[in-house]
Protein backbone atom coordinates (compact mmCIF):
# COMPACT_ATOMS: atom_id res chain seq x y z
CA UNK A 1 0.00 0.00 0.00
CA UNK A 2 1.72 3.14 -1.14
CA UNK A 3 2.05 5.83 1.53
CA UNK A 4 0.67 3.79 4.42
CA UNK A 5 1.04 0.42 6.03
CA UNK A 6 -1.54 -1.85 7.63
CA UNK A 7 -1.13 -0.13 10.98
CA UNK A 8 -2.00 3.21 9.39
CA UNK A 9 -5.10 1.64 7.84
CA UNK A 10 -6.03 0.11 11.18
CA UNK A 11 -5.69 3.47 12.96
CA UNK A 12 -7.72 5.27 10.26
CA UNK A 13 -10.55 2.73 10.38
CA UNK A 14 -10.56 2.77 14.20
CA UNK A 15 -10.92 6.60 14.16
CA UNK A 16 -13.83 6.47 11.72
CA UNK A 17 -15.58 3.37 13.07
CA UNK A 18 -14.51 2.78 16.69
CA UNK A 19 -16.90 -0.16 17.16
CA UNK A 20 -15.83 -2.09 14.05
CA UNK A 21 -14.28 -5.50 14.66
CA UNK A 22 -11.06 -5.56 12.63
CA UNK A 23 -9.01 -8.58 11.66
CA UNK A 24 -5.48 -7.97 10.44
CA UNK A 25 -4.09 -10.40 7.86
CA UNK A 26 -0.38 -9.99 7.30
CA UNK A 27 2.44 -11.55 5.38
CA UNK A 28 4.97 -8.82 6.02
CA UNK A 29 5.11 -9.26 9.77
CA UNK A 30 4.49 -12.98 9.78
CA UNK A 31 7.08 -13.79 12.44
CA UNK A 32 6.94 -10.51 14.38
CA UNK A 33 5.12 -10.93 17.70
CA UNK A 34 5.55 -7.19 18.35
CA UNK A 35 3.52 -6.46 15.22
CA UNK A 36 0.71 -8.69 16.49
CA UNK A 37 0.77 -6.97 19.89
CA UNK A 38 0.78 -3.54 18.20
CA UNK A 39 -2.18 -4.48 15.99
CA UNK A 40 -4.17 -5.73 18.97
CA UNK A 41 -3.34 -2.61 20.98
CA UNK A 42 -4.51 -0.48 18.06
CA UNK A 43 -7.84 -2.26 18.26
CA UNK A 44 -7.59 -5.24 15.93
CA UNK A 45 -9.81 -8.12 16.99
CA UNK A 46 -7.39 -10.73 15.67
CA UNK A 47 -4.06 -11.00 13.86
CA UNK A 48 -3.76 -13.74 11.25
CA UNK A 49 -0.60 -14.78 9.45
CA UNK A 50 -0.28 -15.61 5.77
CA UNK A 51 -0.46 -18.19 4.47
CA UNK A 52 -3.50 -19.25 6.43
CA UNK A 53 -3.39 -22.83 7.63
CA UNK A 54 -6.89 -23.25 6.26
CA UNK A 55 -10.16 -21.43 5.90
CA UNK A 56 -11.17 -22.66 9.35
CA UNK A 57 -8.82 -20.19 11.04
CA UNK A 58 -10.30 -17.21 9.17
CA UNK A 59 -13.89 -18.38 9.67
CA UNK A 60 -13.29 -18.90 13.39
CA UNK A 61 -11.77 -15.43 13.69
CA UNK A 62 -14.73 -13.85 11.89
CA UNK A 63 -17.18 -15.82 14.04
CA UNK A 64 -15.43 -14.60 17.20
CA UNK A 65 -15.48 -11.01 15.92
CA UNK A 66 -19.21 -11.21 15.18
CA UNK A 67 -19.89 -12.68 18.63
CA UNK A 68 -17.79 -10.00 20.33
CA UNK A 69 -19.72 -7.28 18.49
CA UNK A 70 -23.03 -8.90 19.49
CA UNK A 71 -21.92 -9.05 23.13
CA UNK A 72 -20.80 -5.42 23.08
CA UNK A 73 -24.17 -4.34 21.64
CA UNK A 74 -26.03 -6.41 24.27
CA UNK A 75 -23.94 -4.78 27.00
CA UNK A 76 -24.68 -1.32 25.60
CA UNK A 77 -28.42 -2.11 25.56
CA UNK A 78 -28.30 -3.44 29.15
CA UNK A 79 -26.45 -0.32 30.30
CA UNK A 80 -29.05 1.87 28.58
CA UNK A 81 -31.88 -0.04 30.32
CA UNK A 82 -30.09 0.30 33.66
CA UNK A 83 -29.51 4.04 33.13
CA UNK A 84 -33.16 4.53 32.15
CA UNK A 85 -34.35 2.71 35.29
CA UNK A 86 -31.81 4.46 37.55
CA UNK A 87 -32.78 7.89 36.23
CA UNK A 88 -36.54 7.31 36.41
CA UNK A 89 -37.05 5.51 39.70
CA UNK A 90 -38.81 7.91 42.11
CA UNK A 91 -36.53 6.92 45.00
CA UNK A 92 -33.25 8.72 45.68
CA UNK A 93 -30.29 6.48 44.75
CA UNK A 94 -26.58 7.09 45.08
CA UNK A 95 -23.10 5.63 45.32
CA UNK A 96 -20.41 7.35 47.40
CA UNK A 97 -16.84 6.68 48.41
CA UNK A 98 -16.05 6.04 52.06
CA UNK A 99 -14.93 9.67 52.28
CA UNK A 100 -18.28 10.92 50.98
CA UNK A 101 -17.48 11.77 47.36
CA UNK A 102 -20.50 11.05 45.18
CA UNK A 103 -19.79 8.57 42.40
CA UNK A 104 -23.36 8.43 41.13
CA UNK A 105 -26.69 10.02 41.95
CA UNK A 106 -30.07 9.85 40.29
CA UNK A 107 -32.41 12.80 39.57
CA UNK A 108 -34.63 11.95 42.57
CA UNK A 109 -31.69 12.55 44.93
CA UNK A 110 -30.72 15.74 43.11
CA UNK A 111 -34.27 17.05 43.58
CA UNK A 112 -34.58 15.85 47.19
CA UNK A 113 -31.39 17.67 48.19
CA UNK A 114 -32.36 20.82 46.31
CA UNK A 115 -29.42 20.83 43.95
CA UNK A 116 -29.79 22.72 40.66
CA UNK A 117 -28.27 19.81 38.72
CA UNK A 118 -26.49 16.48 39.04
CA UNK A 119 -23.05 18.04 38.59
CA UNK A 120 -23.55 20.29 41.62
CA UNK A 121 -24.52 17.30 43.74
CA UNK A 122 -21.57 15.23 42.51
CA UNK A 123 -19.22 18.09 43.40
CA UNK A 124 -20.53 18.23 47.00
CA UNK A 125 -19.39 15.88 49.75
CA UNK A 126 -22.25 13.70 51.02
CA UNK A 127 -21.39 14.51 54.63
CA UNK A 128 -22.37 18.17 54.10
CA UNK A 129 -26.00 17.15 53.57
CA UNK A 130 -26.38 15.58 57.01
CA UNK A 131 -28.10 18.03 59.38
CA UNK A 132 -26.49 16.13 62.27
CA UNK A 133 -22.87 15.43 61.19
CA UNK A 134 -22.65 12.46 63.57
CA UNK A 135 -25.44 10.68 61.66
CA UNK A 136 -23.16 9.86 58.72
CA UNK A 137 -20.46 8.68 61.09
CA UNK A 138 -22.94 6.43 62.90
CA UNK A 139 -24.28 4.85 59.74
CA UNK A 140 -20.76 4.38 58.34
CA UNK A 141 -19.78 2.48 61.47
CA UNK A 142 -22.92 0.33 61.28
CA UNK A 143 -22.49 -0.40 57.57
CA UNK A 144 -18.82 -1.23 57.96
CA UNK A 145 -19.64 -3.61 60.80
CA UNK A 146 -22.75 -5.31 59.35
CA UNK A 147 -22.37 -4.64 55.61
CA UNK A 148 -25.87 -3.18 55.41
CA UNK A 149 -28.06 -0.68 57.21
CA UNK A 150 -31.82 -0.56 56.80
CA UNK A 151 -34.47 1.97 57.72
CA UNK A 152 -32.33 4.54 59.50
CA UNK A 153 -34.14 7.88 59.72
CA UNK A 154 -31.80 10.82 59.17
CA UNK A 155 -32.31 14.55 58.83
CA UNK A 156 -30.70 16.03 55.74
CA UNK A 157 -30.04 19.67 55.00
CA UNK A 158 -30.90 20.73 51.46
CA UNK A 159 -28.75 23.31 49.66
CA UNK A 160 -31.25 26.05 50.58
CA UNK A 161 -30.85 25.16 54.27
CA UNK A 162 -34.22 23.49 54.81
CA UNK A 163 -34.22 20.16 56.59
CA UNK A 164 -35.89 17.05 55.18
CA UNK A 165 -36.19 13.63 56.75
CA UNK A 166 -35.13 10.55 54.83
CA UNK A 167 -35.07 6.84 55.47
CA UNK A 168 -31.57 5.62 54.70
CA UNK A 169 -30.90 2.13 53.39
CA UNK A 170 -27.22 1.55 52.64
CA UNK A 171 -24.94 -1.32 51.80
CA UNK A 172 -21.17 -1.58 51.63
CA UNK A 173 -19.71 -2.71 48.31
CA UNK A 174 -16.53 -4.68 48.90
CA UNK A 175 -13.70 -5.80 46.64
CA UNK A 176 -12.37 -9.37 46.43
CA UNK A 177 -10.20 -8.81 49.52
CA UNK A 178 -13.15 -7.51 51.57
CA UNK A 179 -12.15 -3.83 51.56
CA UNK A 180 -15.01 -1.35 51.15
CA UNK A 181 -14.99 0.16 47.68
CA UNK A 182 -18.06 2.36 48.06
CA UNK A 183 -21.50 2.64 49.61
CA UNK A 184 -24.76 2.24 47.72
CA UNK A 185 -28.00 3.59 49.10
Amino acid sequence: MPGMDGFDVLEAVRRQQPDAELIVLTGTHSQDINAAVRALRLGAHDFLLKPLSGADQAVLSVDRAVEKKRQREALREAEARYRHLFDRVPVALYRTTREGRFLEANPALVQMLGCPDRETLLATNAATFFAQPMDRQRWRQAVEKDGVLQSLEVSLRRLDGTVVWAEENVRAVRDAEGAIVCYEG
